[in-house]
């Protein structure tokens, strides 16, 4: 253990301080560099291997693993982009078309992941201001703010407000509901 030679606060600072370069030069997967990061903990001395592994066991980060799994496979099979593309309709007004893609991506990323909800939305708003013969910031911005407003709607959408429903659990023996945000 690396605690005998180096203070533990320094060494959770140099592998607080690696861990974002390795997130911010975007060379490894994210989830790959958290791995480390947790691995280096464990092998510096910093935090013990049931203390490190204790997170996995949590609700929170099940639910978390959970919607970001059934996201993707909305994504991959393409029924994300399907519901959305049958809200929009394709003869209408720019006006009614933005309207009702930013009604449908909100209403996705109620459900699940809302920067997946913008990644399955992005190529439909893309398309609404070519056909509509604007700039694509009158459509990509509000779809932006439309995804985020939507994953604050329910307890699922984004990982934040279920990591506080978990401690408001162990804090409070109530969880928040389902739509206690909206």
């Amino acid at each position: 253990m690396l605690t005998g030679f180096i203070p533990a606060p320094l060494l959770c600072a140099l592998i607080l301080v690696a861990t974002l370069i390795l997130f911010m030069s975007g060379r490894l997967r994210a989830d790959a560099v958290a791995l480390c990061a947790l691995f280096a903990g464990v092998v510096a001395g910093v935090v013990s291997p049931r203390a490190a592994l204790a997170g996995f066991g949590d609700p929170a980060v099940v639910a978390v693993a959970a919607v970001m799994v059934v996201g993707q496979a909305l994504q991959a099979t393409g029924i994300a982009g399907w519901v959305a593309r049958a809200l929009i309709p394709e003869k209408a007004a720019f006006t009614v078309r933005l309207g009702m893609l930013l009604l449908g991506a909100c209403l996705l990323s109620a459900f699940m992941n809302h920067v997946a909800a913008l990644v399955i939305t992005l190529p439909l708003g893309a398309e609404v201001a070519r056909a509509s013969r604007k700039s694509p910031g009158l459509v990509l911005m509000p779809l932006s703010f439309a995804t985020m407003i939507g994953g604050m709607t329910t307890l699922i959408a984004t990982p934040p407000t279920m990591i506080l429903s978990s401690i408001r659990q162990r804090a409070l023996r109530q969880p928040f509901g389902f739509f206690t945000m909206t």
